[in-house]
Formats: structure tokens, C-alpha cells, sequence
């Protein structure tokens, strides 16, 4: 139940969001959803796809696609996590989850998808942004880090018996 109060009160806020131009990065739409469910495939074959598709059609406005050619190459899917407190409602997202083709890994696109996205954040108030990934992915890690994010908090067993979650946080104040 609670979490579904956080999807409605995090679709509201992201339904009156601020758009900043960004370079080949757009947002969702039926067309790159397509490309986007094949780079999710590629990369996590094992998990469901329901979720990715919901907050393509919930928070739309914060589910970024990055292009190269006309194609979509990566993506990064965020949903707004509110928190209330006695003045306001703390505007915190959370990186769903984060992808780029792996004919196009390595080459930039993931940083500057992360880059620009996280740029439209702070235009739009998001006080910090979470993310969970997996400890041993170094490649990922070095990724967050190499933009600020800060480990917070390992998780144990997050993505199976011995295969540990790596929580990260990055404040945008």
C-alpha cells in the first residue's frame, strides 16, 4: 500500500516536470520502448520486463532515452520516491534501472545519459538520487562513482545467496 502512495504522489510531481535540452537523449515513447526492452533483455535475461514497462507508462517524463543514428542505445529509468516531513515532501528519485547496448558499452553513452538526466533532476528539485547495484560490478561502480555517487550501505544476498547489493546515493543540494 505504501508503495503504492509513493507511485501516485511521485507520478504527480513528475507529470509537472521541467525539461532542459538534451544532446541525442529523450524521453520514452512507444517507439524506443521497443530498443529499450531489447537492452533490458540483453543485460538482465533473467528478471521480468512488467516493471520497466509501468513506469515507461507512470513516469515517462523521467524515463530517458539516449539515441546514436536514430537508434536508442541506453536508457535509464528513474521513479520519484517522495518522503513527507513536518515543512514538505523531500524529492528524492531512485535509478530503476540503467542500461546501454552492449554493441555501444564503453563508449560514453551510459556516463552522458546519467549526466544530462541527472542535470534535469536538479532543475526540477530532487534533493538526492539512490541507486542498488550490484557489488561485483565494477564497471558499474567506477561508472557512479566517476559522477559522485557514494556508497552507502552493502546489502547481503540482494541478488541471490552470496551475490551482495551495493546501495549508492548522490546528493544534488
Amino acid at each position: 500500500m505504501r508503495r503504492y502512495a509513493e507511485e501516485i504522489i511521485g507520478s504527480g510531481i513528475s507529470k509537472k516536470w521541467s525539461k532542459i535540452d538534451k544532446v541525442n537523449i529523450t524521453t520514452v515513447d512507444e517507439a524506443s520502448l521497443t530498443d529499450v526492452l531489447k537492452i533490458y533483455s540483453q543485460n538482465f535475461p533473467n528478471r521480468s520486463e512488467k516493471k520497466l514497462i509501468r513506469y515507461s507508462q507512470i513516469f515517462p517524463n523521467i524515463f530517458y532515452v539516449i539515441q546514436y543514428n536514430g537508434k536508442s542505445v541506453g536508457y535509464c529509468s528513474y521513479y520519484i520516491q517522495p518522503t513527507l516531513s513536518l515543512r514538505k515532501i523531500k524529492r528524492s528519485a531512485v535509478i530503476f534501472s540503467v542500461a546501454v547496448d552492449r554493441d555501444f558499452s564503453r563508449k560514453g553513452f551510459g556516463e552522458a545519459l546519467l549526466r544530462e538526466s541527472i542535470k534535469e533532476l536538479k532543475v526540477n528539485r530532487i534533493e538526492s538520487i539512490w541507486l542498488f547495484v550490484n557489488a561485483e560490478n565494477n564497471a558499474a561502480i567506477g561508472l557512479y562513482k566517476k559522477i559522485g555517487f557514494e556508497s552507502t550501505d552493502i546489502i547481503e544476498n540482494m541478488y541471490g545467496e552470496g551475490k551482495n547489493g551495493c546501495k549508492m546515493r548522490l546528493l544534488l543540494n
